[in-house]
C-alpha cells in the first residue's frame, strides 16, 4: 500500500529487499520478524578510532552503576593517557546505534 502511495506521487525503482541500510543489515528470522544487525556499524566506528585490532569482550556494567566527578582521570599520568583519544566524537557517533 505504502509503495503504491509513493509511486502515485514519485518515480520509484523496485530494488528488493533491503540488505543493509546505514551499516545496519537487515535480516528476517523464520517467522518473518525483521531483526537488525548493527555489527557493520560497530566495525566501522572500531576502524575509524583505531581499535579493530581488540578482541570483542561482554563488559556488561550493572544498571545502577552511577559515575561522577571521582571517576574522572585524577593523576596526571591518567590525564595524559586520554588526552588525545576522541571521547566525545564517538559518544557522538554511538548515540546513532
Amino acid at each position: 500500500m505504502a509503495k503504491s502511495l509513493l509511486g502515485s506521487s514519485y518515480e520509484i525503482k523496485n530494488l528488493e529487499e533491503a540488505k543493509l541500510i546505514h551499516g545496519m543489515c537487515i535480516d528476517k528470522n523464520l517467522l518473518g520478524d525483521v531483526i537488525l544487525l548493527q555489527c557493520a556499524y560497530c566495525e566501522y566506528l572500531l576502524k575509524q578510532f583505531n581499535m579493530d585490532m581488540y578482541l570483542p569482550m561482554i563488559t556488561l556494567l550493572p544498571p545502577s552503576l552511577i559515575l561522577s566527578v571521582e571517576d574522572c582521570p585524577s593523576t596526571p599520568d591518567e590525564v595524559n593517557k586520554i588526552r588525545n583519544i576522541p571521547f566525545h566524537e564517538a559518544l557522538g557517533l554511538l548515540i546513532w546505534l
